[in-house]
């Protein structure tokens, strides 16, 4: 289990999806490099916050599901489908920039 994220992703140019479900992340770090990633799966882990992401112009589909976020905000802008149950959310923020999401 990882307990923070791999300096690794940062130079997987060309990586599509990426599954880091069930670990102990507590931050989302080093995916900048990762331009083409279309799907990420973060769900059971133990984030609070949604960072890091906004650079990820590709991604269509983000699982932050059963985690600790209570604000979701840092979308990346062309996301399509947002998994997010199972936290403890309190406030929605900057969705009024996501023209493509079709599933919340």
């Amino acid at each position: 289990m990882l307990q923070e994220m791999e300096p690794v992703y940062s130079q997987c140019l060309n990586l599509r999806s990426l599954d880091l479900s069930v670990n102990h992340l507590t931050a989302i770090t080093n995916l900048q490099g990762c331009p083409q990633l279309l799907d990420l799966n973060l769900s059971k882990n133990q984030l609070s916050r949604i960072t890091g992401l906004t650079s990820l112009l590709q991604l269509r589909t983000l699982n932050v599901s059963m985690n600790q976020i209570k604000r979701l905000e840092g979308l990346p802008p062309g996301i399509e489908r947002l998994i997010a149950y199972g936290n403890q959310i309190e406030t929605i923020e900057g969705m009024g920039g996501l023209s493509k999401l079709k599933e919340l």
